[in-house]
């Protein structure tokens, strides 16, 4: 079997499930969710049967939309989307927010990486570029990166800044900062773990699968929180 029909077959089930069990909360047909992916209803019932090799991040995308939850939740069921109170009224959609306190966060350049995985220290404020304010609750040594490319699109867009904990536990279906022996940059991955292999895999479908060797790869930090600027 491949590489990548051992990733697949589990998951496909998973994501077809949570597609099902969402939709029947909210109460919508298959053909609701169809038109709002804007796929046939047809697609959608395959989904829901487990194949879901053919939902493409467009899809995705527009499902999490249609069924008022979040992509991650989706695809890794982390993230609950009951984790906002969201109260409809007259097709208008509401939340409640309070003020959340923060501290600033060193962002360092990729790297950088290496470094401070090696040290095993925390990253002073003096010695990084720059610094942003998070309010998540991350380790000492956590630290921001800037996305530099489109690898975990469309759920984290090119150019946001992520924030990284060292700390963290990388578990299955967690997103990791990993470097790999020789390269110069750092990656940016979904963790997998089935059947007792790890596999790091890209959102973006355009990006190979690439297999979790310990003697080659180190996870640097589990990506915990995503900022974004919207202007």
């Amino acid at each position: 079997m491949s590489i990548q029909a051992c990733l697949s077959l589990p998951l496909m089930s998973e994501l077809g499930n949570r597609i099902k069990g969402r939709r029947a909360e909210l109460g919508l047909t298959q053909k609701d969710l169809a038109d709002a992916c804007q796929v046939k209803q047809a697609s959608v019932s395959a989904w829901e049967r487990g194949d879901t090799l053919g939902v493409r991040p467009e899809n995705l995308y527009l499902a999490a939309k249609k069924l008022r939850t979040s992509m991650e939740w989706l695809t890794t069921g982390k993230d609950s989307f009951k984790k906002f109170e969201i109260a409809e009224s007259g097709g208008v959609y509401q939340a409640t927010a309070k003020r959340i306190e923060g501290r600033q966060i060193p962002k360092v350049p990729d790297w950088k990486i290496e470094s401070i995985h090696k040290s095993n220290k925390k990253i002073d404020m003096d010695d990084s570029e720059s610094s942003v304010a998070t309010a998540k609750e991350v380790g000492p040594r956590a630290y921001a990166l800037q996305i530099s490319s489109d690898v975990m699109e469309p759920t984290f867009p090119q150019g946001a800044t992520v924030i990284v904990d060292p700390d963290y536990p990388a578990e299955h279906g967690a997103y990791v900062i990993a470097e790999i022996e020789g390269e110069p940059d750092a990656i940016f991955k979904q963790l997998i773990v089935e059947a007792g292999h790890k596999y790091l895999r890209s959102l973006n479908a355009r990006y190979p699968v690439v297999i979790y060797n310990e003697e080659k790869i180190r996870i640097c930090g589990v990506v915990r929180q995503m900022l974004m600027d919207f202007d």
